[in-house]
């Protein structure tokens, strides 16, 4: 009878809208945004919703989620975490102006007013464990200095944990990158796999055809914290 009685507690706290607001403020501090789900939409532990817009005030610029799928575990609830499973994006669009200085300032988090009805329990997980996400289609624009504008159209990407709480893969397939200046100005993407370990990346393999015949293969790593990069590669 416990056990039935907290997976209702737990269901009816999910399908509440304090859990749609709690989820719009892990992501904004997450990315360092402000912003907010529409409306859930639920089938069980499954959860459809139409967007997540946000705004920054730094480097991030704009964030928009079309199409968003996720399913809700419990088998980590005793850990302090909501599982979030088989998550997808049918389209994201991310706007970067690195013109712009990085925003310290968190943002705070939602207060969810208490009603008799809605109760806040302190055993409720107050972290998000992500399981993997796909996206079907992420268009990425960035604004440098003196203007120049580079974008990533079109891109098919899964993320996937690899060992460790902050430790992914990920893979992208398809797309196009576009660079300022007219030597390499569109490339089309072929596939792209990398590794991500806290505030470091590795790009692992690279490729994409270019010129009409030509292939252009790449490997590299980047420390995000302290903005170091290094890229090697070969054209043929």
């Amino acid at each position: 009878v416990t056990i039935g009685s907290g997976y209702l507690m737990l269901r009816s706290y999910l399908h509440s809208d304090g859990f749609r607001k709690f989820l719009s403020g892990v992501v904004s501090r997450a990315a360092n945004v402000k912003g907010e789900f529409a409306p859930f939409r639920w089938d069980g532990l499954a959860v459809d919703t139409s967007a997540f817009e946000a705004t920054g005030d730094g480097p991030l610029a704009i964030l928009r989620a079309d199409g968003l799928h996720t399913e809700i575990g419990f088998g980590g609830v005793r850990r302090g975490v909501w599982e979030l499973k088989g998550t997808s994006v049918g389209r994201l669009d991310v706007a970067v102006d690195t013109t712009r200085k990085p925003n310290t300032e968190v943002p705070p988090e939602v207060k969810v007013p208490v009603t008799k009805k809605e109760r806040p329990r302190p055993w409720y997980p107050s972290e998000v464990e992500v399981g993997g996400v796909e996206v079907r289609d992420l268009n990425v624009s960035a604004t440098l200095k003196e203007g120049k504008v580079v974008s990533a159209n079109n891109l098919w990407v899964k993320v996937e944990p690899e060992g460790g709480k902050k430790n992914y893969r990920a893979e992208i397939t398809g797309g196009e990158l576009r660079l300022p200046g007219d030597f390499l100005r569109g490339i089309r993407l072929e596939t792209v796999k990398a590794r991500i370990q806290e505030e470091s990346f590795f790009i692992t393999r690279a490729n994409a055809p270019v010129w009409g015949d030509g292939q252009l293969e790449m490997t590299g790593e980047g420390d995000l914290e302290r903005k170091t990069y290094a890229f090697e590669g070969t054209a043929t």
